[in-house]
């Protein structure tokens, strides 16, 4: 019958796929890298990286939260966690990448790399190799991960930035935020010359849908002009005084205020993530992990 055939090709398609997972884990899990900058600090980048993070663990979605910002509001801070080990431990050789993590909210997990961000760029060779050897090492496939990083345009902002396949800019409505994000756009659009980004706008802080749109509308029409660069929209978060009552709980917003402006944009930002397909460049932790190490040599 038709429906046992729908089934005999169901089940085939199935074996197809579990044949090429157990071949695509056998040496580099694919995971999208998602890196999350911004021209300037204090436009809430950090907790956008937090908390789209654990919205999309909703989606049953695995997620590591890569925090690279040298910064004080470190993703550990926003959640009330003290992290005993970090990617110091991990260079030094005490700790294997697996034993750094912290397990957060909603079971995302978070690499404490911040204080280690510096190191990173004075490895020599052997040093390299035993590092992405041991991240290779972590087997727990995640589906994403989110790298958080430090605010500003230094070069080491900026390997991370180009080490990833994806990369959100978070701005705010405010004038000098957005010159900045621009600013941001086009150092990447000069450093990725023959590789492709997929580049997307976050606006934070928004009063209404019509300033987001406006402020996306700038800076999208400067890149395409100026940068023949393009520049989609991720979406908008709205203004909430709830988002600065879970920073002062040490909580994060998605889940202190579950159906609060903010949380709703939020996971409508994580249900679109969640919903599409990953860019055909999808690459291994490790892979992202090389890639980041040799342009932290370049500088």
């Amino acid at each position: 019958t038709g429906h046992s055939r729908d089934q005999a090709s169901l089940l085939r398609d199935m074996a197809r796929d579990a044949l090429r997972a157990v071949s695509a884990g056998s040496n580099d899990r694919v995971s999208r890298i998602i890196a999350v900058t911004g021209g300037k600090g204090g436009v809430g980048k950090t907790n956008m990286a937090a908390n789209i993070a654990i919205a999309l663990r909703e989606h049953g979605k695995r997620v590591l939260v890569f925090d690279a910002d040298l910064g004080l509001a470190n993703i550990d801070v926003l959640i009330g966690m003290l992290p005993q080990y970090t990617i110091q431990h991990v260079l030094s050789g005490q700790k294997s990448f697996a034993e750094i993590l912290v397990d957060g909210p909603r079971g995302i997990q978070i690499a404490p790399a911040a204080s280690g961000v510096k190191e990173l760029a004075n490895l020599d060779q052997r040093q390299r190799d035993a590092v992405v050897r041991n991240i290779n090492e972590y087997r727990d496939a995640v589906d994403y991960v989110i790298v958080d990083t430090a605010a500003g345009l230094s070069w080491n902002v900026l390997s991370f930035v180009l080490a990833a396949q994806e990369v959100v800019v978070v701005t705010t409505p405010d004038p000098t935020s957005i010159t900045d994000a621009y600013a941001m756009i086009k150092v990447i659009s000069r450093e990725s010359a023959g590789r492709t980004v997929t580049l997307r706008l976050l606006v934070n802080r928004v009063k209404n849908r019509t300033e987001a749109d406006e402020v996306v509308g700038k800076i999208t029409g400067v890149a395409e002009r100026f940068l023949q660069m393009r520049v989609e929209s991720l979406g908008y978060v709205f203004d909430d005084p709830n988002v600065v009552r879970a920073v002062k709980q040490q909580r994060p917003f998605v889940t202190a205020f579950p159906y609060s402006p903010a949380t709703n944009c939020v996971n409508f930002i994580a249900a679109r993530l969640a919903g599409e397909r990953a860019p055909d460049r999808g690459s291994g932790f490790g892979t992202f992990f090389s890639r980041l190490l040799s342009l932290m040599q370049r500088e």
